[in-house]
Parts: C-alpha cells; sequence; structure tokens
C-alpha cells in the first residue's frame, strides 16, 4: 500500500503433485537354511507421507515369515531361491 491507498496485486497458480515412494535396492539377500534374515530396503517419499507409509511384503514358499506388514520383515527359508516382493503404499 502506498500512501494514495492503492494496492497491487499478484495471483500466480500453483500445481502441487504426489510422486509415488521409491524403494532403492539392491534386492540380493543369501541365508542359511533354517536361519532368519530381515531384508532391509530404503525407502524414500515426502516429509509428510513417509511416517503414514504401507509396508507389504510377499514371499512365496517360505517355512516362516513375521511382520510382513512392517519395514523390516523376518524371514526363514529353506534350501532354494526365492522371489521376495515389496509393495509401499503412500
Amino acid at each position: 500500500m502506498d500512501d494514495n491507498g492503492d494496492i497491487a496485486e499478484m495471483l500466480q497458480p500453483v500445481t502441487i503433485t504426489d510422486k509415488p515412494p521409491q524403494v532403492e535396492g539392491p534386492f540380493g539377500f543369501d541365508n542359511v537354511e533354517g536361519n532368519s534374515f530381515t531384508p532391509r530396503v530404503i525407502v524414500s517419499d515426502s516429509t509428510l507421507d513417509e511416517p503414514h507409509l504401507l509396508y507389504s511384503w510377499f514371499v512365496a514358499d517360505v517355512e516362516q515369515a513375521r511382520n510382513l506388514d512392517s519395514k523390516i520383515p523376518t524371514i526363514i527359508t529353506n534350501n532354494g531361491e526365492f522371489l521376495l516382493t515389496l509393495n509401499v503404499t503412500d
């Protein structure tokens, strides 16, 4: 505002988009039969989304698996090769 009472104003449109979470590997894990292992990956997202990320691990044909809905599950395997799948939702 100046001394004549005039006001200047500018409007600027802003677009905000949400990017999906990023999972950073690698996913190479070695284990001895019957021992447990905990796969560890780095997941990044926006500061507001990170506390609310939902993790879902899937491992086919394993003896036991615990905490498959957490960032760090515990998996016990037998002999063989296994495919680990991680889905992260924000």
